[in-house]
C-alpha cells in the first residue's frame, strides 16, 4: 500500500528497523532488486494479489 517502514511499524507495534529487516529478508529470498521489484515478484509468484490479499498461509505480506 506504499507505506514506509515507520508507518508499518507504528501500525503493528514493532520497531521500524524490524520492518526493514523483514523487507530485506523477503527481498533476498525472492531475488528482488528493490521494494518495487519485490512487489512484482510476489505478485508473479502468487504470494500477493493486486487487491492486496494474500495467499498460501494467509499471513500478510508487509512491504
Amino acid at each position: 500500500m506504499g507505506q514506509s517502514a515507520k508507518e508499518i511499524a507504528i501500525e503493528i507495534s514493532i520497531a521500524p528497523r524490524t520492518v526493514e529487516r523483514h523487507i530485506e529478508n523477503l527481498r533476498l529470498k525472492l531475488n528482488a532488486r528493490n521494494r518495487a521489484h519485490l512487489i512484482t515478484q510476489a505478485i508473479c509468484l502468487g504470494i500477493l494479489t493486486i487487491d492486496g490479499s494474500v495467499s498460501a498461509n494467509g499471513m500478510p505480506l508487509l512491504i
